[in-house]
């Protein structure tokens, strides 16, 4: 199952710990991977300004749960404490599920 989501740098290391505290609880369940899809960076131009970068994708992090075969996700993975309070946290979420 993949989380495609807009949210700062400071939301998702917040979130990490307690994602994958959550998953561990959930038979089949793993947290394989959550972060930026891009890289935080300032460029310095020769006049000495500075030009923040920016993300033109619709969504600038993922999320990624490794489920077993015979987990629900609906079920066992969107009910989930930890994943509601990161979904009300991110903004331009799009759930994928993958067989």
């Amino acid at each position: 199952m993949i989380h495609h989501f807009s949210a700062d740098r400071a939301t998702i290391e917040a979130a990490v710990a307690g994602l994958a505290a959550e998953a561990e609880m959930v038979p089949g369940v793993r947290l394989a991977w959550v972060g930026r899809a891009v890289a935080d960076f300032k460029i310095e131009l020769v006049d000495g300004s500075i030009v923040q970068s920016f993300n033109a994708l619709p969504a600038d992090g993922s999320l990624v749960y490794q489920l077993d075969p015979g987990v629900d996700p609906l079920a066992d993975v969107l009910t989930l404490p930890a994943f509601g309070a990161f979904l009300d946290a991110t903004t331009s979420d799009a759930i994928m599920l993958v067989e």
